[in-house]
């Protein structure tokens, strides 16, 4: 009886032995199937962070672009308004140039007006003299 109750409900030490085996391959399943889950879990997590450092490149790649182009447009607008400035200071030269000439004109003109004036007093001058004659 002693046995028997050592043994438990298994009628023969061959059976609890079976049993006892049986029991060690279930533990070993269930760690193999624990080992597994945890192997892809950790390749779950790998792809996801791997896909993450994609994005994050990807991200960086597209922040560069942007920052490269509109550096080229600043760059553009810098240009485009150093290039109207000199156009403007050229065409203020000349407009200047153009205000020098006609004052000039104008000066010559007035002296050539000036100077028919002159002709003329002269010449009716001449003639009150040859009148006077």
């Amino acid at each position: 009886g002693d046995k028997q109750h050592r043994l438990g409900s298994f009628a023969t030490a061959e059976q609890a032995a079976l049993q006892i085996a049986r029991a060690l391959e279930v533990q070993e399943r269930e760690r193999e199937r624990e080992r597994e889950r945890q192997a892809k879990l950790e390749a779950a997590q790998e792809r996801e962070r791997a896909r993450a450092a994609r994005e994050q490149d990807r991200q960086a790649e597209a922040d560069a672009k942007r920052q490269a182009k509109a550096q080229a447009k600043a760059e553009e607008k810098a240009h485009r308004e150093a290039l109207l400035r000199q156009l403007r200071e050229e065409a203020k030269a000349r407009d200047a140039q153009a205000a020098a000439h006609q004052q000039l004109l104008f000066r010559e003109a007035a002296q050539r007006q000036q100077q028919r004036r002159q002709q003329a007093q002269q010449q009716q001058a001449q003639q009150q003299q040859a009148g006077a004659t």
